[in-house]
């Protein structure tokens, strides 16, 4: 299943909060599962929703959350990565009042990892 938001583990630094990651197509996956491969805990959303859901069930060592929103990965995670495709789906998750930047308090790190133009 999946696990519950407060669910958190040390990654190897020694910090406690989750790392989050928007995005699950073939590049997110991978990047993902390198995070979790390194023993980090991580917040996922994805536009589509199924992806999260398989992969968090792929993954039931209970390290994968998966969250309501681009602004609940934001909330929960210290640093949150983004892997979109194009200009358009940045802009859709980026805004809004459940979007990245709705999220956005101070300290927190925002990575897109897109290679948009």
């Amino acid at each position: 299943g999946v696990a519950a938001a407060s669910s958190t583990t040390a990654s190897p630094a020694g910090a406690s909060q989750p790392v989050g990651f928007i995005g699950l197509g073939i590049m997110g996956q991978g990047m993902v599962s390198n995070l979790l491969s390194s023993g980090q805990s991580v917040v996922v959303w994805s536009r589509a929703l199924a992806k999260c859901e398989e992969f968090a069930a792929a993954h039931a060592e209970g390290r994968v959350v998966v969250a309501d929103s681009p602004r609940a990965v934001v909330e929960q995670c210290a640093v949150t990565y983004s892997m979109l495709s194009d200009p358009e789906a940045s802009e859709a998750v980026f805004s809004g009042t459940a979007g990245v930047l709705a999220g956005v308090r101070e300290g927190c790190v925002i990575v897109d990892c897109a290679t948009l133009t």
